[in-house]
């Protein structure tokens, strides 16, 4: 984008400087003195003289450009372009049969990078039909006047860390063909390594204790984790709260532990784990984990998946709690559709 703007403004200071020496050229016709024309125009006076010379000497024709001829027009180059807008996760030796030009990959990549496209990686978010970005959008208009309201919800959720998790954002600074060296493969095993199952929620303030799951969450394992939950004296009481709508989030048994106890439940919209601000707080915690370097057990894994969650600082708990004005207009924004949050 940053070349095309750059293309843009150079083409405007030639048409600009064409103009003003066609201006100066037509004054000094006019027999005006050059001194006259250059503080007119605002120009130095030997520009304006290096010009009338110019002119008289029929030298303003453009000159022929040396270097190799280009070998594709600017319109086949507009047709480039829309293919790969249209097929945008072609690869680029698919859009050059596409685009039928004889060129190479690298003349293909150049003409794209000059409009602003690059190969990049694609963003991977759950799979929303047009019924579940309605249902998003209309919860999102209902909760969009919510400003303090949301300081009075505890939000959680349930996450997987993984022994040797591989992450893809990972890069490694290395020489050409040296892909395979061993210094610069991260390895890896099968099932990664193991993992651990927690559970955790947040509040404005305040947190949760991590909880490992030791086994497969269903009705019943779900609904023993809230009794324990809300049988702790740092929960807070009077406050809406919120799951996602897991199977086992929404079994009957559960529904009526919540109930028979006064559990007030805030409506949530299918597949937006991209509203709840505790999915940050995952990422967070496995970042740093991955940081750590390689873990040998999953007793170790654990114990740093406890450390980490409590070595979070709360102001960044309160700022996630405070973000969700902002994730609600950009659902509102996006009509529904995946927010960047």
């Amino acid at each position: 984008m940053k070349m095309k703007v750059a293309l843009h403004s150079s083409k405007l200071q030639k048409e600009n400087n064409a103009y003003l020496r066609g201006l100066a050229v037509g004054l000094s016709m006019k027999m005006l003195k050059v001194t006259e024309i250059a503080k007119m125009l605002k120009v130095d006076r030997r520009t304006i003289q290096r010009w009338k010379k110019k002119h008289q000497e029929q030298e303003f024709c453009d000159k022929r450009t040396t270097g190799r001829r280009r070998k594709t027009t600017h319109r086949s180059d507009r047709l480039l372009t829309r293919l790969a807008r249209k097929h945008n996760f072609s690869s680029a030796k698919e859009l050059r049969n596409m685009w039928k030009e004889r060129v190479s990959l690298q003349t293909v990549y150049r003409r794209l990078r000059i409009v602003g496209l690059r190969k990049r990686a694609s963003f991977c978010a759950p799979l929303l039909s047009i019924n579940q970005k309605k249902s998003r959008e209309r919860w999102a208009m209902k909760k969009c006047a919510w400003r303090q309201a949301w300081r009075n919800v505890i939000f959680s959720d349930e996450s997987r860390f993984r022994r040797m998790n591989n992450d893809r954002r990972v890069r490694v600074w290395r020489e050409m063909g040296q892909r395979m060296a061993e210094r610069n493969c991260k390895a890896s095993v099968q099932a990664m390594g193991g993992s651990i199952h927690v559970w955790g929620a947040i509040w404005f303030g305040g947190r949760s204790k991590l909880t490992i799951l030791k086994s497969f969450v269903n009705g019943k394992t779900y609904t023993d984790l809230l009794k324990r939950f809300f049988d702790d004296e740092e929960t807070p009481s009077n406050h809406l709260f919120q799951d996602d709508n897991a199977p086992a989030h929404r079994s009957v048994q559960v529904e009526r532990f919540c109930s028979s106890h006064s559990i007030r439940r805030l409506d949530w919209p299918s597949r937006s784990p991209d509203l709840n601000p505790i999915e940050h707080l995952w990422d967070l915690m496995k970042r740093r984990i991955s940081k750590r370097g390689h873990i040998d057990s999953l007793k170790s894994l654990e114990e740093a998946i406890v450390e980490e969650w409590n070595a979070i600082p709360e102001s960044i708990i309160n700022s996630l709690i405070d973000s969700m004005q902002r994730r609600v207009r950009a659902v509102i924004t996006a009509k529904g559709s995946h927010t960047r949050y």
